[in-house]
């Protein structure tokens, strides 16, 4: 992909979340999509809830990783593989069945092997004005392509954990 519009991008990530099922059985939606930022959604069902009646953990980090994941894909070729080395999510209120559990996430800063990213997540209802729910960070590693010469990221052991 050479057209890096938002439209392109886009469409590149729809492509992307309509390859794996999981993303359409929850009901994840894209928002927005622009070059190092994304927005995505989902309508809070009663199968997202946990035994509280609150949107569970788990979902709120998947839907952060999600957004924050294709946010660092777009600074990078399309066809770049992305991992995340790290995942962060804080609560800070619940969501219930019925509303719209957003994310915005966007690119702090990218490297030529790392990208750090942050989100924040809201929840709006029609009870209610939106209110911030849960904030995210995430550092991913790009892989290099088959055959390329593989470097740690800095800080990372050189030895692999049986060897220490």
């Amino acid at each position: 992909m050479t057209d890096r519009s938002p439209e392109a991008l886009r469409s590149w990530a729809q492509g992307r979340l309509d390859a794996a099922p999981l993303y359409g059985l929850l009901g994840i939606a894209l928002d927005d999509v622009d070059r190092g930022r994304v927005a995505a959604s989902l309508l809070v069902r009663a199968e997202h809830c946990n035994i509280d009646g609150v949107v569970h953990g788990g979902l709120y980090t998947l839907l952060a990783d999600t957004a924050l994941g294709i946010a660092a894909r777009t600074m990078h070729a399309p066809d770049a593989a992305l991992k995340t080395l790290e995942l962060a999510t804080s609560f800070l209120d619940g969501v219930r069945k019925g509303e719209r559990l957003v994310v915005c996430a966007s690119v702090v800063r990218a490297t030529g092997r790392l990208v750090w990213c942050e989100a924040v997540m809201a929840a709006t209802g029609t009870d209610g004005p939106e209110r911030e729910v849960a904030r995210a960070r995430s550092l991913n590693y790009v892989v290099p392509a088959t055959g390329a010469p593989t470097t740690p990221p800095a800080g990372a052991p050189t030895t692999p954990p049986a060897a220490r």
